[in-house]
């Protein structure tokens, strides 16, 4: 008898009430971070209908069988974790953004020749590479830091949802954590896409197992 069928024979509250619709979140946001690396092009707009349909499921979660009453402390972490998120990512966009608007930086002794030799060679540099499927520019290497950066904050706030749904959430915080640092810090190299497709994969497979297992197991 696994711990979900005993607490419904038993009548027992389960220790993190909230774990279903936890899972229902991470079911959505990971099938819209999937789609979004599949369809490349659409990637922004899947990730935020990911997002969406994430919190609409989780509030639908209601309709459910009750687990029980959530603590104080369980919606005060699950609040604080999505105030993280977002304050975070302000932070990392804001910082990309800073990053495109400063100017590169030339040499003060270059002749006008040069300057406009150096201002015209990044423009038929970036048309050789369009013409280049696959190639790589400075461009996309922001772009790789920008999206690894935020796949690293949306794990550090599953730490956080912790609180609320219990050890499975902080598992998955600690693999997506793990996964975005890989990418960012010990294997540039690594492919961006096979990173991401890891990163939804986690969120789909925690999401299954908090959904339908719903363990009742706890930290302590």
């Amino acid at each position: 008898m696994n711990a979900s069928t005993f607490l419904a024979l038993t009548d027992v509250s389960h220790p993190y009430p909230l774990i279903r619709g936890g899972g229902l979140f991470l079911l959505f946001v990971g099938l819209g971070f999937l789609l979004g690396w599949i369809y490349q092009r659409r990637w922004i707009p899947l990730v935020i209908g990911g997002g969406v349909a994430g919190f609409a499921a989780s509030g639908l979660s209601a309709l459910l069988p009750s687990l029980g009453t959530p603590s104080f402390a369980q919606i005060a972490g699950l609040v604080a974790s999505f105030v993280l998120e977002m304050g975070l990512i302000y932070l990392v966009i804001s910082h990309f953004q800073r990053q495109q608007a400063e100017p590169p930086h030339e040499s003060p002794h270059k002749q006008p020749f040069q300057r406009q030799q150096a201002q015209s060679t990044p423009q038929r540099h970036q048309y050789q590479q369009d013409l280049q499927p696959g190639s790589s520019s400075p461009s996309d290497s922001d772009e790789r830091t920008l999206i690894l950066r935020i796949l690293l904050v949306v794990g550090l706030h599953f730490l956080v949802m912790g609180i609320a749904h219990g050890p499975l959430m902080t598992v998955l915080g600690l693999a997506s954590t793990a996964n975005a640092l890989v990418g960012l810090y010990v294997a540039k190299w690594a492919p961006l896409r096979a990173l991401g497709v890891t990163d939804a994969v986690l969120k789909l497979g925690f999401g299954t197992w908090m959904l339908v297992g719903y363990p009742a197991v706890t930290f302590a």
